[in-house]
């Protein structure tokens, strides 16, 4: 997430209770693996990109996948 501000080793605070809405940077669980990316959504389509291009964005197709919280803040080591 780079390109989003959040350096590898950061700390983040994430909101359970928050709605995820388009362009919040969110994390989420899919394939049972934690990951952190923005979400995105557009009429009934809704996918998390991401922010490094290293990285592909993930389209969400199954149950199984679920936005866990919303990042409030990211705390960067030195």
């Amino acid at each position: 997430m780079i390109g989003a501000g959040i350096n590898d080793g950061a700390l983040l605070i994430v909101d359970r209770s928050e709605e995820a809405r388009d362009g919040r940077v969110v994390v989420a669980v899919v394939e049972g693996q934690h990951t952190v990316k923005r979400f995105r959504k557009k009429a009934d389509r809704c996918w998390l990109e991401a922010a490094n291009p290293d990285y592909p964005d993930i389209q969400i197709l199954d149950d199984e996948s679920r936005v866990w919280g919303v990042v409030t803040f990211a705390i960067n080591p030195l």
